[in-house]
């Protein structure tokens, strides 16, 4: 897969996540490597603990899970991409 493709896919998934206001996880789900870690600005602080490093998908659709049941998404549309460099 080309670095093209990959950032086809990636703006795909950000497309998906904010027409649908965060409610479709598949994209990204797919897009993960099996050895993934997402780490997150909130740090599992108190009140965010659903910010816990994951390291599977399985921890990743935890965390998505977790994010739209304690915030709600109005609106995210990234503007700038960087592709291999």
């Amino acid at each position: 897969m080309t670095n093209g493709s990959n950032l086809a896919r990636l703006k795909a998934a950000y497309q998906a996540w904010d027409e649908t206001r965060g409610q479709t996880q598949e994209q990204w789900l797919e897009i993960l490597g099996d050895n993934m870690r997402i780490r997150s600005v909130g740090g599992e602080n108190a009140g965010l603990e659903f910010t816990a490093p994951c390291n599977s998908k399985q921890d990743a659709l935890r965390y998505f899970t977790a994010l739209l049941d304690a915030w709600e998404m109005v609106h995210w549309t990234p503007e700038v991409f960087v592709d291999g460099g």
